[in-house]
């Protein structure tokens, strides 16, 4: 019996010294005030201000030329500007309120487009401006289009359900006179080329007509009359 009662008394002082020392590192954690506190994430420069950007251009353009709107672009968007040498007209434009870059940015486009001229993105650096009517044959961007609403762009929708041919009737009335629609066949895919609030107006339009059809059935009872033996 001598093993087993020591092996108890073992038992209980380990257990009694285990909870010693739970109470005395509770003790430390509540009397230390020199334990350091969680310290948030910080955010990259670029997230924090895009985060935090803060409203601060205002513009005010009477009479103006279009050298004058590019310049603000090029400053705006950190691009350099190759432009068409036949752009010409005369802007009125002020903003009654603060705006932040991207704003300021897409309130450019929307001043650009309304006078004809399109700026579309030449690699990472460079902005090259031209008419709109010429803009589709000059690079412009291509696929998912998360830019300004006034920015001119190309995408291809692929459907589901419904025939390309069927589905651009629809989309027609919604279409600048510089926009394109072609029904792809084979794909049965819309080319589209848009600005891009327009385009995701379109988007949604596909997505309400691009639905699988109902099958309905509808049982018809057929009455065979009784077969009357020849006379």
């Amino acid at each position: 019996m001598r093993p087993s009662i020591l092996s108890r008394v073992a038992l209980a002082a380990l257990a009694i010294s285990i909870a010693t020392g739970i109470r005395q590192s509770s003790t430390f954690a509540q009397g230390n005030t020199n334990v350091p506190a969680l310290v948030q994430p910080m955010l990259p420069p670029s997230a924090r201000t895009a985060t935090n950007e803060a409203a601060t251009i205002d513009f005010e353009f009477q009479g103006a030329p279009i050298s004058a709107i590019l310049e603000w672009y090029s400053r705006l968007a950190e691009r350099s500007i190759i432009s068409a040498p036949n752009m010409a007209g005369i802007i009125n434009f002020r903003s009654y309120a603060k705006l932040t870059k991207k704003e300021g940015l897409q309130a450019l486009d929307s001043v650009l487009a309304i006078n004809n001229i399109a700026a579309i993105p030449l690699g990472d650096k460079f902005l090259k401006v031209v008419p709109i009517p010429s803009a589709k044959q000059e690079g412009i961007p291509f696929g998912q289009q998360v830019s300004p609403a006034d920015t001119l762009g190309t995408q291809i929708i692929q459907l589901k359900y419904a025939d390309a041919a069927d589905v651009i009737p629809a989309l027609q009335p919604y279409l600048h006179a510089y926009g394109q629609l072609m029904a792809l066949v084979k794909s049965n895919s819309i080319l589209i080329t848009e600005t891009a609030g327009n385009l995701r107006q379109m988007l949604e339009i596909i997505a309400y007509v691009d639905q699988p059809s109902a099958l309905r059935w509808r049982c018809v009872p057929i009455f065979c009359p009784t077969p009357r033996p020849l006379t």
